[in-house]
This record gives structure tokens, sequence and C-alpha cells, in this order.
């Protein structure tokens, strides 16, 4: 997971290779070992599988969550009650949208921790982004403020201050929508059931319990779900951001990164300026700080959408500063739920407004970003070539934007999978300087026999007929390079040329074409970099027959 320059000092410090899979390996034989650190192990396998892949932007797959279920099952036969597995239980739980199970689970722990002040703290810090996954804004405000209130009370000066923010923000966004989505949730208690995973029954009990973890109010003890109105939300949020504005006075210097950016987001706060935009700011914190996009579901998802699009539209004053973090966050949420067609929208109508930025717009950040979530698109749906391009353009934009730190790592992850896959997939070349390199691939009269067999069902099912194609794409790693395809026929006609490229730069992208041939014959790419006298260029590319539907060569033409 870390960087090159940082892996290879690692590696020199402590003797021990970077190689991930490698790691995975040994902490699953460790666990497999049920040894004195095998919970050590199993706890640091679910923890990466559940936590650490959602905040690198790695998609969860199915073996990941069998392998979490796996480890829980032993965990609860050797460790039952265990608060730490329980923690990443119930965020296994949120990462399948099961946020009444995840909220059971936290409930659960609640009981065995009452004494230890930190995992209380963890506890209600839970609470909160899961009250934030469903839109229950009170909530997550009142669970904010309960972590703050207990790091207060046990002198702890850390985390009060970006606590307090997000309880201001929330009672903030509470104050401008007095009739908030949440109170507008109507759940049946059958539905709420089965959300929950639990077979309604005839126990009056355990239907309360139920409707407990989605947020109804049981007893006189849980106020989380109060109702309050603007004023009310008004006048608890003005008391949060007092909190910030204390802590900022103070001499401290040495505080937390996300300390740091409570104070920074105060100073828009602190006067009432019209930059005061909380739902967008709450949204950047749900989709780069916490796992909300991920953990919510598709109405939920389109609900914030939609809550922030109205605002964009009725607010004053909305520019392409605050425009484009909208198309950023989007893109952010409906990437996390494998929405590719529609996040690369929201990415595109971003990009589009970089231009407009003012100093304070670019230097947040959200144009690399929108180059970032792209390239994710791109890769999730197999374009490596484009993928690895539009990676390359947020080199450009240097280190001094305020989202660099926490890009930059997941740039990097993606960066090293990509290669990966690349090495896999597709044929390299170095075409050193003052020479060519080529490469080729033959269609014989087999390959014509093929296509014809092809075609003779095609014409008893009366169905279109399809014609041989060869296709090739290919990306220079950097720098510039000439390209030409050209088809010589095996009959001895005049070779035919297909493409011709004078010195192609890598930031114009992946570079592809097709071509349909009428008798066999052998196909030749070749790159040429005769003109270069210093450096060599890395290509990557891929060159391999097909067949398609006529109807498809001439629309593509």
């Amino acid at each position: 997971l870390l960087p090159a320059t940082l892996l290879k000092a690692a590696s020199y410090a402590i003797g021990v290779e970077g190689n991930r899979e490698k790691g995975l390996r040994m902490l699953e034989d460790c666990w497999r070992e049920n040894g004195i650190i095998s919970p050590w192990a199993a706890l640091s396998l679910v923890v990466y599988r559940v936590d650490t892949k959602t905040f690198i932007g790695e998609r969860q797959t199915k073996a990941d969550f069998e392998s979490c279920d796996e480890i829980f099952r032993w965990a609860e036969y050797y460790h039952p009650n265990s608060v730490f597995f329980s923690f990443v239980k119930a965020d296994l739980a949120a990462c399948r949208h099961n946020m009444p199970l995840a909220r059971q689970i936290t409930d659960a722990i609640s009981p065995h921790i009452e004494e230890l002040t930190a995992l209380v703290w963890v506890l209600n810090y839970k609470r909160g982004i899961y009250a934030l996954a469903d839109l229950e804004f009170t909530k997550a405000a009142r669970c904010f403020e309960k972590s703050l209130q207990i790091n207060e009370e046990s002198g702890i000066e850390s985390n009060v201050p970006f606590m307090a923010m997000y309880a201001a923000l929330c009672y903030l966004i509470v104050a401008d929508h007095e009739n908030i989505i949440e109170h507008n949730k109507e759940i049946s208690e059958v539905e709420a059931l089965e959300r929950a995973g639990t077979r309604f029954g005839d126990d009056t009990e355990d239907r309360f319990f139920v409707k407990d973890q989605i947020g109804y109010q049981i007893d006189d003890e849980d106020d989380e779900s109060e109702i309050i109105d603007s004023a009310r939300a008004a006048a608890h949020a003005e008391e949060m951001l007092a909190i910030v504005a204390k802590y900022k006075a103070t001499p401290r210097q040495n505080w937390g990164r996300q300390d740091r950016w409570a104070f920074e987001l105060h100073k828009k706060y602190e006067n009432g300026c019209d930059q005061m935009w909380p739902l967008l700011d709450m949204v950047e914190c749900m989709t780069l700080r916490m796992r909300c996009s991920k953990w919510m579901n598709d109405e939920e998802a389109e609900q914030l959408m939609k809550l922030v699009t109205t605002e964009e539209n009725e607010r004053p004053n909305v520019g392409p500063d605050e425009k484009i973090r909208v198309r950023a966050y989007f893109a952010e949420i409906l990437l996390r739920r494998g929405q590719h067609k529609n996040s690369l929208a929201w990415c595109e109508a971003g990009l589009k407004l970089q231009k407009n930025l003012s100093w304070e717009g670019t230097f947040y950040g959200a144009v690399p970003m929108l180059h970032y979530i792209r390239a994710v698109n791109m890769m999730q749906t197999d374009r490596l070539f484009e993928a690895k391009a539009t990676l390359s353009e947020i080199e450009t934009y240097g280190k001094g934007y305020w989202l660099y730190k926490s890009l930059m790592f997941k740039v990097t992850v993606l960066l090293k999978e990509m290669n990966r896959q690349m090495k896999e997939k597709f044929n390299h070349i170095s075409v050193k300087p003052g020479v060519s390199e080529s490469a080729s691939i033959v269609v014989t009269k087999q390959d014509f026999k093929h296509i014809e067999e092809i075609n003779m069902v095609h014409r008893c099912k009366n169905e279109e007929m399809e014609v041989l194609l060869i296709v090739w794409e290919w990306l220079c790693e950097k720098h510039d390079i000439s390209f030409a395809a050209f088809f010589r026929p095996d009959d001895g006609s005049d070779i035919i040329f297909v493409q011709n490229i004078d010195r192609h730069e890598t930031v114009d992208g992946p570079v592809a074409g097709r071509f349909s041939p009428s008798n066999p014959g052998t196909l030749q790419l070749e790159w040429d970099n005769r003109y270069s006298f210093i450096r060599s260029k890395n290509i990557n590319f891929a060159l391999s027959t097909t067949h398609r539907p006529k109807s498809y060569i001439q629309k593509s033409s």
C-alpha cells in the first residue's frame, strides 16, 4: 500500500519485502494455526477486507465477504462478545447495506465497554456515521455530540473540534430543513424486520428491539431520535461552533489533521459568510472521510443527491467552486454503487468547470479528484489504457492542493493494481532511441473458414452475417512516439496502410484501431522512435482477432 519510495525505505529498514498478497497469506496461516497471536491475525484480516479496502477505494468481492464470515464464526466460538471483532462485524453489515444489523451489533457492545471511555467514544462515532448513512441528521448530531462530551469529561482535547464540527453541520442541515428526510421516512414493522435480517414473530419484546435498531425511540433514556425544530437545531449548532472556536483559540500547535480541518472550516461559519453550505460540507465528509456513500442503499443515495441538487438550484451565490465539488461527490457516490456510466458523466460535467475556478476552488483539488474517480471507473470497466492515461493527468497538478495527501495514497494503490493488471493482460515493448520495433498478427485461411462456419448458422437463423476483424490498442507510458499499422496480403498484392500517426503524445491517451481483411495476410504494428536520441519509449499493447456483425463495422466507421 505504500508509495514506492517509502516502500523501499521500509524494506531497507526492517528487511521485509513489500508484497501484499504474501502478507495476507501469512496472516491467514497465522490465524488458522490457532496460536497465541491468531486473534491479532484474524482481526488484521477482517480489518483489511472491511475497512482498508473501502478506504483505498478497492472493490470488495464475494470472496472477501465469505472470508470475513468465516473469521467472525471462528471469533464467536473462541472469543465470544469480543468488542474489537464486533466493531468490524458492524462495519461488514454496513458494507452489505444492512444498517439495522450494524446498529444492533454496536448496541450489543455497549454494556461491555461502559468503563472504557476510548471505546465508548468510538461507539458513539460509529453510531453517528451509521445515522448519516440513513440520512438521520438529528440522530447523527446527537451521537457526535456524545463523543465530544466523552473526551471533554476525560480531559482529552484531540478529536473534540472535529466531532463538534460534524455535530454543527448536522444541526445546521436540520435547521435548514425542518422536515428533513429522516422525519419523512415511513418504514413498516415488516420492512424494518426484513432489513434487519430478522423474521417477524409474535414476541412483542423482539418487535420493539428491532424497531429500536432503525431509530424509533423506545425508552426515555434514548433521545437521539428526538425531533427538534429549526430554531433549536440552529441553537445547538451555535453551541457546537462555539466549542470549535474555544479549542481553536488554545495555544496548542500539534492538532491532528481532522481537528485542523475543523478549524479551517470554522472560518466560513464563524462570520456567517455566503460560502456557508452545511449540506455540501457534510456530503464531503460522508464521501471522503467516512464511508457513508458506500453504506447507503440506492434509495438513500438518490435522496441525498436530490437534496443537494435542490439546494444547488435554490441557494444564491453557488459558483463554479461549489458546483465542481457537487459533481465530484456525486461521481464518487455513483462509483461506489457501480454506476460507472453515470459516474463518468458527472466527472465530465465537473471537469468542464475547471477553467472557471477561483484560486480557492483550484487549491481544494476537486479537479485531480475527478481525474482519479474517472480512472477508477475506467479501470473497473476494463478500459485500462484510458485509465492509465487519465491517472497520468493527476501528476500535472503537483502537490499544492488541499486533497493531495489523501488522494495520492489512493492513486498509488490504484496505479500498482493497474500496472499489475496491464502486465497480465497486455504485451510490452521497449523502443530504444534511434530504432523502431514492431508486432504482428497473421490471418490464415483457417480464420476465414471459421467465420464462414459461423455465418452458415446465421443464414439458417436468418441472422446478420459477421466478418473477421483485427483489433489493437496501445499506450506509450511517457513522452511521444510515431506509429503505423499496415496489412500485407499473402497473395502479393499491394500493402494496405491502415493507420499512420506522427509523434503521438502520451497525454492524448491510448490509440485504438481495427481492420477487416478480405484475404489472408499479416497485419503489422510499428512504433518508430528513430527521431529520438536519448529516450527509450515503453509501449503497452494488445493485438488480436475477433469477429463482429457487418453493421458494427459500418457504424464504427
